[in-house]
């Protein structure tokens, strides 16, 4: 069978080899051979990537998706939620012992929080928080969670002191304080009681308010320390246990507004019988009603003698929706727990067995998986405590052949398919599904019945290079997804779902990103014509029918289905208005009397509105708030680059444009990433607009303007082969704390050695740990703290996954280290693409990367470098380069030749709809950039 390595690099080299023959050649028209071969060639190369890793397929996946619980059967009609394999039923880590109880009164489900209390040996147990929404829910975050009044009175107990909240600003005052008397405070809130510090960023060494506050999950402010009227002290209350509750900011204008959440019996929210209390009881549930539960562990971090710390703040633990119909309790997880099995160790244990009997698989619980015989393979998911033990008896026959499951359990034995869900146990279930992973069939019938119908419509838009290559371009990242993303599943168990969205993002984007650029290009008046025409139609038709089909397989619903593909009929619309409207604003921008100021006007905007929403919102990298939180180079990367290419096209009008260039070189591309702690744009974004404005020491190497403009790229080069030789050289290897005398003075010296280990605790930012890893391996090494050593753990693996030899060790054949926890996003060169293609096939994707970026240079070398004065030309080079630069600098980063940062190649980061939204706007600004209006060149 061929190695899964060589399907990549043929194809890709074909591919290349398509794009140069168009390039060099220049016909009049594109061949159909051409255009087929760009459409073709991603499902090609997934087939046959896929079928020569045939063998490595068989892997058995088995998922803990709930428990169906008849507490009307049980004897002890209650279900138990915790942390303990011993007392809990559904054991949940972190969480407090029976810390959620579901029982049945009557006719009712009740839902209750345990009370917090002592173990045996008086160690306190420790404390959760519930958020519920369903029937009876609260308005507040989290249940218990009542909304704080400026001069609300907390009351802390029979024999403590209240507590009064203030406003502007934010603080406890104890009840003293509040008449008149002495107490001790913290010198920020002299005479106020403790103040609640506010969010605040760093801007050039100050630290800036934000207007935006952090919810619970980030910080809040327990009264145990913040209670206590002074800093640095911690409140308890009877027979000295912790004070839990806590207050957090959640909602209103900026996520202003104060909430108590009460998790104490003995704290209340005012006084008297209007007073506030702790209730237990979260839900009551009757027959046919049901609600969806998310249990947090609270952090709590204490505070040092300034009242400052690390920030308090909860943590989900897990989450699920109960169901409730008469006496039978249905728990679903919203994450199901997952085992996988891979087929090298069945087959070990087949192995080991007689031939007439099968492989066996048994639950496993505290107190029962020693009972279990020794043939049998253990499942052990971590999360059933011991009572289940006397409920579940099971055992799952793995077929050698055929896909039929026998599973005995109380009831018997019976029959299931793989994939099919069925219950364990008796009284107290579990609800499984075992499936296996084969070949995936029905994913390539889907890719190839999609490319077929866009090979149809790309006849009429792939008419030139550019646009072939742009076009086939992005499948073929997308295709890299899908594969990255059905490698990944394999790998880590919270991306089981990562293969069905690079798949819906392979069937979409193309359609829309193709659509829209033919309904761009025939204006307004021509959509109903395109629209219209039977290949489009069909190819329509068929990304719709496999969106159905890919839900119809999950759990379906019309709400699912209906927005991918509401997107998909109305996306290329707008993305072709968009190109329209952008050729107005060009041709208005390049024509205005007044154009320079514009420029300028146009230059500051995305600066202010990044240090408007860096102030406001406290948006760094991500625009918090926005779903999971969406990377601000979305906006902010195209802004920058139409901005460059503005200011490339006007330099020989503009006096001293150099100076200009330099100027809003360190503003945006420098300063800005700097201040906003987005380091990562800063070194990856600069170098594309280098590059352009490196163009006239090609054409002009005896002009110092030539030299001027193109010192930022010259410094950033020699930045990065100084970074990479230094530590070549040995120029890092001595110093204080460093080898040799130093250290033989550190062991000698004990003051010496005291500033050496504090020298080294100071560098604490991960930053600056990167620059150090990349300048010094050794110092790294020898600093000692937790995020150092982590950090180095990290590049050594990095290394081990870079030295796989030319063709890797094949896909889904790679193993994955537990130190790169974002192996799909940051370190996806090495993990998804080093490690299993080899060198080979990271070259060849790179190869192709660097292509993109090339292509338009080649296709306008007759006119020359000055094809790109203009500003549209430019904008498309600048994007298409960032693209390739990306590309480039990451695969770069992996193997240790520059310094890292947390980016990564665009489009293949399969957990990232930020990225995937990033990199589809990037290649289509770049098609509309290269189009050919015949209106004159904007």
């Amino acid at each position: 069978m061929m190695h899964p390595t060589l399907p990549l690099v043929f194809l890709s080299l074909g591919l290349i080899a398509c794009w140069a023959w168009l390039l060099f050649k220049r016909p009049v028209q594109v061949p159909r051979v051409s255009v087929v071969l760009s459409v073709l060639s991603v499902p090609l190369m997934i087939t046959l990537v896929l079928v020569c890793s045939k063998a490595r397929f068989g892997n058995v996946l088995v998922a803990l998706e709930g428990f169906r619980v008849h507490l009307d059967q049980m004897r002890e009609p209650t279900f138990y939620i915790g942390g303990s394999q011993h007392d809990d039923h559904f054991v949940v880590s972190r969480l407090p012992p029976q810390f959620l109880q579901i029982s049945l009164e009557e006719d009712e489900l009740v839902v209750a929080i345990a009370p917090p209390g002592r173990g045996d040996e008086g160690i306190h147990t420790g404390f959760g928080v519930v958020r519920y929404h369903g029937p009876g829910a609260g308005d507040g975050p989290f249940h218990n969670a009542f909304s704080l009044k400026p001069n609300s009175v907390i009351s802390m107990g029979e024999g403590q002191s209240h507590l009064v909240f203030r406003e502007s600003p934010r603080r406890f005052e104890s009840a003293s304080t509040v008449e008149g008397e002495a107490s001790e405070t913290s010198s920020e809130g002299t005479g106020q009681g403790l103040l609640l510090p506010s969010r605040t960023t760093p801007f050039l060494g100050l630290d800036l308010p934000v207007l935006r506050y952090r919810g619970a999950s980030s910080q809040m402010f327990p009264l145990r320390y913040y209670g206590s009227g002074k800093a640095g002290g911690e409140r308890t209350g009877p027979r000295r246990v912790p004070i839990g509750s806590f207050m957090c900011q959640a909602g209103g204008q900026f996520n202003r507004d104060p909430y108590l959440v009460l998790l104490d019996p003995f704290v209340a929210l005012g006084e008297g019988e209007s007073a506030q209390t702790y209730q237990p009881t979260v839900a009551r549930l009757r027959s046919g009603q049901g609600g969806r539960f998310h249990l947090y562990r609270i952090g709590y971090q204490p505070l040092d003698s300034n009242g400052r710390g690390k920030f308090s703040r909860v943590q989900e633990r897990r989450s699920f929706n109960l169901e409730f119909q008469s006496g039978v309790a249905d728990i679903t997880l919203h994450t199901p727990s997952y085992l996988s099995l891979s087929q090298e160790n069945i087959a070990k244990l087949q192995r080991r067995l007689s031939e007439e009997k099968p492989v066996t698989l048994a639950l496993a619980m505290q107190g029962f998986s020693q009972q279990l015989d020794q043939d049998k393979m253990v499942l052990d998911f971590g999360i059933l405590g011991q009572p289940l033990s006397h409920e579940i008896f099971s055992s799952i026959q793995l077929p050698e052949t055929s896909d039929t499951l026998m599973v005995t359990s109380h009831g018997g034995t019976r029959a299931h398919r793989f994939g099919d869900g069925f219950l364990l146990g008796e009284n107290a279930s579990v609800k499984l599904r075992v499936s296996k992973q084969t070949l995936p069939v029905g994913l390539l019938l889907l890719v190839w019945a999609t490319s077929l119908a866009c090979l149809g419509a790309a006849f009429s838009v792939r008419t030139d290079a550019l646009s072939l290559m742009l076009l086939s371009g992005l499948e073929y990242f997308l295709g890299l997804r899908l594969l990255i993303a059905l490698q990944a599943a394999g790998l880590d168990t919270k991306l089981l779902t990562a293969p069905l969205n690079a798949l819906i993002a392979l069937l979409v984007v193309p359609f829309v990103v193709q659509t829209g650029f033919a309904l761009y290009r025939a204006g307004y008046q021509a959509w109903l014509k395109v629209v219209g025409h039977p290949r489009t139609v069909l190819y329509w038709l068929l990304v719709v029918v496999a969106l159905g089909g890919i839900y119809w397989m999950t759990p379906f619903s019309f709400k699912r289905f209906a927005l991918p593909a509401g997107f998909v009929s109305v996306a290329p619309f707008g993305m072709a208005a968009g190109g329209l409207v952008l050729d107005r604003c060009f041709s208005w921008f390049l024509h205005h009397p007044r154009r320079t100021l514009l420029l300028c006007l146009f230059a500051a905007a995305p600066v202010a509105f990044r240090f408007v929403t860096l102030l406001a919102f406290g948006w760094q990298e991500r625009m918090s708030g926005l779903g999971s939180g969406v990377a601000v180079s979305v906006y902010y990367t195209p802004w920058a680059l139409l901005v460059f290419a503005g200011l490339w096209h006007f330099r020989e009008k503009i006096g001293a444009s150099w100076v200009i260039y330099v100027i809003m070189v360190v503003v945006i591309l420098v300063a800005t990433p700097i201040l906003a702690r987005d380091y990562g744009a800063g070194l990856i974004f600069s170098i594309p607009v280098f590059l352009l404005f490196a163009l006239p020491l090609v054409q002009y190497p005896k002009k110092l303007v030539s030299w001027l403009y193109a010192s930022p790229f010259l410094g950033t080069l020699c930045l990065h082969l100084g970074m990479l030789l230094i530590p070549v050289l040995g120029f890092t290897n001595q110093g204080p704390g460093g080898r040799g005398d130093a250290m033989a003075r550190a062991k000698q010296d004990k003051a010496f050695a005291e500033a050496v280990l504090e020298q080294r605790l100071l560098i604490s930012d991960y930053n600056k740990l990167r620059v150090l890893g990349q300048l010094s391996p050794d110092k790294l090494n020898q600093i000692g703290t937790v995020k150092s050593e982590r950090l180095g753990l990290v590049f050594a693996n990095l290394q081990i996954y870079g030295a796989r030899g030319a063709l890797g060790t094949g896909f889904l054949n790679t193993e994955r280290a537990p130190s790169l926890g974002a192996h799909v996003s940051d370190y996806v060169s090495s993990v998804h693409v080093l490690a299993p293609f080899g060198w080979l096939g990271s070259l060849a994707v790179l190869g192709l990367a660097v292509g993109l970026g090339f292509g338009p240079l080649i296709q306008f070398r007759k006119a020359g470098l000055g094809t790109f004065d203009s500003m549209r030309k430019a904008f498309g080079l600048v994007t298409v380069w960032t693209l390739a630069c990306a590309a480039l600098y990451m695969f770069s980063a992996n193997i240790g030749l520059v310094m890292f940062t947390g980016k990564n190649v665009y489009l293949l980061a399969v957990d990232s709809n930020s990225d995937l939204l990033e990199g589809t706007l990037l290649f289509g600004l770049a098609l509309w950039a290269f189009h050919d209006t015949g209106k004159g060149t904007v």
